[in-house]
């Protein structure tokens, strides 16, 4: 595994009121890539970082050639069966996806009893395939939570 600080790791509020954790990188994915991010602990005024993770996409500007580019969002483990998502079945952009405005996106089958986040737990994005003839390029993951 790679661990990639290509970006740093934000949270914020979005339009709707909801938490988002954003991960980024620029160029060329490899497999194996790794990027974190810890769910801070309650604040000066005892705000609690608790919550359910609501939606997780990724978004690609290059789509892949040879294979589809897998990404899996785990939580408190590098595991696969530390996956969030249904069937431990990550987020796949496929090498036939068509894009919208540019970008292929596509989201991930959260599992609702691995969903929910506290201060404290540590969610890793990994990337556990590539294309073979070009691997895809500048990863965006966007997880929404409240």
């Amino acid at each position: 595994l790679t661990l990639v600080f290509a970006s740093p790791a934000t949270t914020r509020v979005n339009l709707t009121g909801q938490r988002q954790i954003t991960r980024a990188i620029e160029g060329e994915i490899y497999a194996g890539t790794l990027m974190y991010h810890t769910i801070s602990a309650p604040n000066v005024s005892g705000t609690s970082y608790a919550g359910r993770i609501l939606r997780v996409r990724a978004c690609l500007a290059g789509r892949p050639i040879g294979q589809d580019v897998k990404v899996d969002v785990r939580k408190n483990g590098l595991a696969t069966t530390d996956s969030i998502f249904t069937s431990d079945t990550p987020i796949s952009i496929t090498t036939a996806q068509s894009a919208t405005n540019g970008i292929y996106q596509s989201t991930g089958s959260l599992d609702s009893n691995r969903s929910a986040v506290s201060s404290g737990d540590v969610i890793y994005v990994v990337v556990t395939q590539v294309g073979s003839t070009f691997p895809g390029s500048d990863l965006l993951v966007v997880i929404d939570w409240a």
